[in-house]
């Protein structure tokens, strides 16, 4: 078979430019993967001292539990500020993992030695950082919701709080008599006159009420379910502050009686 001359001429031309093409990859892959290398040593020296700093630290009082600090207002602007430092952190943890430098592609890239092990080793490192920043966000997404929880609950007992001051209001202090009737000890005591006994109920039932309302909008709702309580542990405590809730009725309603001809709730 007769081949045109033009034909021949431009299929060898189409050869030598692959055959060009070829080469400049070829060579080409040498420099991808320095370029590579020399990303990775600027982002692993900075970045990723940044994600390891990141996620192996924790705020103080991301949890608050005493009482006082709870009706303190200046314990929960911590807690919520805390709160939103670690919800930060869960949000760069993505961000820097996303900034890890990628190995190009590069045609016939595989043939040249330098980029193959460079390739390899970019495989590796990706599969090491995506790993780790997944573990990350997992522990750090349930910090965070654990730390919103608390907070939201703590929020909540601020009413309760205040309900109980007046709770104290009712006590005898240390060395104080009554009626004939000495507070001994270093620590307040019940009241004895019934008029205070009678206040000392009336607001211990309220404390109560406020409490169990938010005990069972905390540990009752989906949030709960989602901290590290888990479904069974939000029972559980809620279960408990329903036999704290009916125990502490039965002793308001026991206080009461004692001076029942005065007391009036």
């Amino acid at each position: 078979m007769i081949i045109d001359k033009k034909w021949g001429v431009a299929v060898g031309g189409i050869v030598v430019v692959l055959a060009v093409f070829c080469a400049l990859s070829f060579f080409n892959a040498g420099n991808v993967a320095r370029d590579y290398e020399k990303s990775f040593a600027s982002w692993n020296t900075d970045k990723k001292a940044k994600l390891l700093t990141m996620t192996s630290t924790l705020p103080e009082k991301m949890y608050v539990f005493e009482f006082n600090q709870v009706a303190e207002n200046s314990g929960l602007e911590i807690q919520r500020k805390s709160c939103d430092t670690v919800n930060s952190t869960l949000q760069g943890v993505s961000t820097v993992g996303e900034t890890m430098p990628r190995l190009g592609m590069v045609f016939l890239g595989t043939l040249n030695n330098e980029y193959a092990a460079a390739q390899k080793r970019a495989s590796e490192r990706a599969k090491a950082v995506t790993e780790y920043v997944e573990k990350a966000k997992t522990a750090f997404g349930k910090i965070v919701a654990d730390c919103k929880w608390n907070y939201g609950y703590n929020t909540g007992a601020v009413p309760s709080h205040e309900a109980y001051k007046k709770v104290e209001e009712t006590y005898m202090q240390p060395g104080e008599s009554l009626n004939g009737k000495t507070c001994v000890g270093d620590k307040p005591c019940l009241p004895v006159l019934p008029e205070k006994r009678a206040i000392y109920v009336q607001a211990y039932r309220k404390y109560v009420a406020l409490s169990s309302t938010n005990d069972a909008k905390w540990y009752g709702g989906e949030d709960c379910k989602n901290t590290s309580f888990g479904k069974d542990g939000c029972k559980k405590v809620a279960d408990v502050d329903k036999a704290y809730d009916v125990a502490t009725s039965a002793y308001c309603f026991a206080t009461c009686r004692k001076q029942r001809d005065r007391c009036q709730v």
